[in-house]
């Protein structure tokens, strides 16, 4: 039953997710149109810390 909450809970999350609107600014980044950016780019890599963070503190808590 926990597994699906978990798996219901991700469906609704991906279902009910808007639009990113992080590079919707006008400002050229001298990234743009590198296959490397969402790889390397500081903003993918700060919110792939925060929810790395963020899922720890979760299992952390869980025990």
């Amino acid at each position: 039953m926990r597994m699906f909450k978990t798996v219901f809970a991700v469906l609704i999350g991906m279902f009910l997710a808007v639009p990113a609107f992080a590079h919707e600014t006008g400002v050229a980044h001298p990234h743009d149109g590198s296959i490397l950016h969402p790889m390397l780019g500081v903003d993918h890599l700060l919110i792939v810390l925060a929810v790395a963070a963020t899922a720890a503190i979760i299992v952390w808590r869980s025990r």
